[in-house]
C-alpha cells in the first residue's frame, strides 16, 4: 500500500506543476522570440596565428 501512495503524491506532484507552469506562475522572463547569429573569431579556431 505504502508503493502505490508514494507513485499517487508522485503523479500529484507533477500534475500541480504543470497547472503552475501553464497559468503563468513562473518566474521566467519573457522573451522577444528573436535569435541573433553573429561569427566571433577566437583565438582558438585562428588559423592565421
Amino acid at each position: 500500500m505504502e508503493d502505490k501512495n508514494k507513485i499517487d503524491n508522485a503523479i500529484a506532484a507533477a500534475i500541480v506543476m504543470a497547472l503552475d507552469s501553464h497559468f503563468g506562475n513562473n518566474i521566467h522572463d519573457s522573451e522577444s522570440g528573436v535569435l541573433t547569429i553573429s561569427y566571433v573569431n577566437k583565438h582558438w579556431n585562428n588559423l592565421n596565428r
